[in-house]
């Protein structure tokens, strides 16, 4: 009874640390550092296989912007 308690806490506190996380990325679209500490989180915290593969789709997502502005000519910049 005490264990089924504290796994609902447990379960409510991630909820609320994952939404703390996606108000960040949603006060910051422009601002990657908020999506990596999200990513980091979930593959770290995840409750489930889901989350963790969340956290990893993020992180590439990430990476691939990063590399798609690296390759994109600066003259398409301006």
């Amino acid at each position: 009874d005490a264990h089924r308690t504290a796994l609902r806490y447990n379960a409510s506190m991630n909820a609320d640390i994952l939404r703390a996380f996606l108000d960040d990325c949603k006060a910051a679209p422009d601002d990657d550092a908020p999506r990596v500490i999200l990513a980091d989180w979930l593959q770290e915290h995840g409750d489930t296989e889901a989350d963790r593969a969340r956290g990893e789709f993020i992180r590439l997502q990430v990476a691939l912007a990063h590399r798609e502005l690296a390759d994109e000519d600066p003259a398409e910049r301006a």
